[in-house]
């Protein structure tokens, strides 16, 4: 490979979009139980376990979305040996 194809392959790698978005500012620390239980007990408690929020209610927060940050953006490196 010429240096020039080089800087150019080099370049498209860092340019790939291979990572999620950051979760917004008020995203959960931790993702929702699909079937919440009664601690006395292994019954399904009354929680609702639908991860969607009531009807009537606006989540707050809007998930990471995939494939929307590349190598640069999120300050990364690509070792190449």
């Amino acid at each position: 490979d010429t240096p020039k194809e080089l800087e150019y392959i080099v370049s498209k790698i860092l340019s790939l979009r291979l990572f999620p978005s950051p979760p917004g500012p008020n995203a959960p620390t931790t993702p929702p139980s699909n079937t919440p239980t009664d601690p006395a007990g292994d019954t399904p408690s009354s929680h609702n376990p639908d991860p969607r929020p009531p009807a009537g209610q606006v989540e707050d927060h809007e998930p990471p979305k995939e494939w929307r940050q590349s190598v640069r953006d999120i300050h990364g490196e690509v070792l190449i040996g």
